[in-house]
């Protein structure tokens, strides 16, 4: 085992205090990993768990409890899908567990996150502290109801993409989020009324056009609240509706990306014009 603290005094003073308190433990056999890992961890007062083998991270997750498990996918290669799914029942009731890199073709946990080690310069941070935050604060986040249109008009005979990853769809429903999906605007705008969610998203992955707008605006119960989409939105387009730009939000992993999307459904709400 080897245990990474934050170094002397003075590198101790620049982090929040409540930062202290997160421990997180790194299965890894490379060095270079764990070297970058622990320079991006420590200056922020995290405190670090390197193991350097499966039977190891399952006895230091036991006797520890690390807040966030890092499990670097070359170090999962021969760990069975039974042990892997062992480790999530030991971080209940909440797990935070995060693979770098790829994560193997089986089961570790519905809240795995999956972060790519090319990106982990820019994303480990902000993963990290979406996670202490959900497991600190996640009662400050108002529970929504979310209408998932997966509808392009005029209809397309060519794919427009795939819709909300399980990932990104289990972590809205673990903030207490009530997912409807509707596959025309004409039921979409019947959901409207009955449940009176707080946002739409358009849940496929193509640039809206301008019929798409005309068509839409046709149906009263969509034009009252917010319509999210997932590519960037023309604002010339925006006719009677209210367009909310995601297509940056919906690139974050699903723990960041989720608390941002509610709290950009909550800030559209509070505009003009809006419906409570």
């Amino acid at each position: 085992m080897t245990l990474l603290l934050p170094l002397g005094h003075e590198a101790t003073q620049a982090p929040d205090p409540p930062s202290l308190t997160t421990l997180v433990l790194l299965l890894s056999t490379t060095s270079a990993l764990v070297d970058e890992v622990y320079g991006q961890l420590q200056p922020q007062g995290y405190r670090l768990v390197v193991a350097g083998n499966w039977p190891e991270a399952v006895a230091l997750t036991q006797r520890l409890a690390p807040a966030i498990v890092l499990l670097h996918d070359q170090a999962l290669a021969t760990v069975s899908a039974l042990a892997l799914a062992a480790l999530a029942s030991i971080q209940a009731p909440i797990p935070s567990i995060v693979v770098i890199g790829s994560a193997p073709n089986r089961a570790i946990a519905a809240q795995t996150i999956e972060l790519s080690t090319d990106a982990l310069s820019h994303n480990l941070l902000p993963t990290l502290a979406q996670l202490r935050s959900k497991a600190t604060g996640s009662a400050s986040l108002p529970p929504i109801t979310l209408l998932l249109l997966r509808y392009h008009h005029p209809p397309s005979p060519e794919p427009v993409g795939h819709g909300l990853s399980s990932q990104w769809q289990d972590e809205l429903q673990r903030h207490g989020c009530r997912l409807l999906q509707a596959d025309d605007p004409s039921q979409a705008n019947l959901l409207c009324r009955v449940w009176q969610p707080q946002a739409i998203v358009l849940d496929y992955h193509a640039p809206v056009t301008q019929a798409e707008v005309d068509h839409l605006t046709q149906f009263p119960a969509l034009t009252q609240i917010p319509i999210i989409t997932r590519c960037p939105f023309p604002p010339r387009l925006s006719g009677q509706l209210h367009w909310v730009d995601g297509s940056t939000l919906f690139t974050y992993p699903s723990a960041q990306g989720v608390v941002a999307l509610i709290q950009t459904i909550q800030a559209a709400q509070s505009l003009p014009g809006q419906s409570p």
